[in-house]
């Protein structure tokens, strides 16, 4: 059975498809068939019920030049994440097998001008994660 409780920002609630970003930043589409591509991915079974946790936005760069999108494998953006986890979603542990799917995201300034197509990035990402045919 797959209980949905999620845990995300409001952009990433939406759906869409993604145009070019405007810093010309390499949108990726995610594969998440690959298991380096989860934060958390249950080998197992152990529970009746499943959570799926969007962390919120976790990359902010320090230097201004910095992309507007995170890339998969941004360091800074793989801590926050692993450091939301563990302070938010093993609440669920006990009574859920939790996945968390990496994703690529948008830079915190992307939400202080008008950028709705770096938002459908993180859109986008869910829409793959439930496509990736690993959840039912």
């Amino acid at each position: 059975m797959l209980l949905p409780i999620m845990l995300c920002t409001a952009a990433v609630c939406g759906t869409s498809s993604a145009g070019p970003p405007l810093d010309g930043t390499s949108i990726n589409k995610t594969v998440y068939s690959d298991a380096n591509n989860w934060l958390s991915l249950p080998a197992q079974n152990r529970h009746e019920a499943d959570v799926i946790f969007f962390y919120p936005t976790t990359y902010s760069p320090e230097s201004p030049d910095a992309p507007l999108i995170s890339t998969l494998d941004d360091e800074g953006m793989r801590a926050g994440a692993q450091h939301v986890f563990r302070t938010q979603a093993t609440a669920f542990e006990t009574c859920a097998d939790i996945y968390a799917p990496y994703y690529q995201q948008v830079n915190f300034t992307a939400f202080e001008g008008a950028h709705e197509e770096l938002m459908e990035i993180e859109r986008g990402a869910v829409e793959r994660i439930f496509g990736a045919g690993l959840l039912f």
